[in-house]
């Protein structure tokens, strides 16, 4: 974007979605300007020529706030007229994922944090690069977990509103034989 555009900085973990109610493509993302990260809209009749709507969608939080310094990397879906939006949040010292809801996929409603690291688990250091999927009764959360340098895919399950998640454990266990995850695992894409 131009110097006072909301992603004058950049541009980045884009998520999107067709809406067959709408017969639209649509991709949040990451808007970047200074120091703030916030989440923005972009829209589409083809999925090839876009329209950014160069306003917040999702903005940082109040002073205290689980989310008070940034909310970036969104993951949404949308089940019957609902937007569900999960997206990760940080307040400065810790990286955790946050809820919100829409009906038009623009104007969201935060409905708190859903998922925070656990001291002494995979994930003390932080969670990242989230993905999410609805079976038909229930939510599950692929995400990245963090422990010190170390980050390796976990997930999570939650009932049929998506508030309250259960962390199940390593998805991808690391292999010390292996030359191409013996280092790192991470940024779950899940395609249905």
């Amino acid at each position: 974007g131009s110097g006072t555009d909301i992603d004058a900085d950049g541009v980045k973990d884009p998520y999107v979605i067709y809406d067959n109610l709408t017969s639209k493509y649509y991709m949040w993302f990451t808007a970047v300007k200074g120091n703030i990260k916030r989440l923005s809209l972009a829209t589409s009749d083809n999925g090839i020529h876009w329209q950014k709507h160069n306003k917040e969608v999702l903005s940082p939080g109040n002073a205290n706030d689980f989310d008070d310094a940034e909310v970036f990397s969104p993951a949404v879906i949308k089940l019957g007229a609902t937007f569900f939006m999960y997206y990760i949040a940080f307040d400065g010292s810790k990286y955790s994922v946050g809820k919100a809801e829409s009906k038009n996929g623009t104007d969201w409603v935060k409905k708190g944090q859903v998922l925070k690291p656990d001291i002494g688990s995979i994930d003390e250091h932080g969670i990242h690069s989230i993905d999410i999927h609805f079976d038909g009764t229930k939510f599950i959360m692929w995400y990245t977990a963090k422990k010190l340098s170390v980050r390796k895919i976990a997930y999570a399950i939650s009932d049929a509103q998506g508030n309250s998640w259960t962390k199940k454990g390593l998805f991808k266990e690391l292999s010390t034989t292996s030359t191409t995850d013996n280092v790192e695992v991470y940024r779950p894409t899940f395609l249905y």
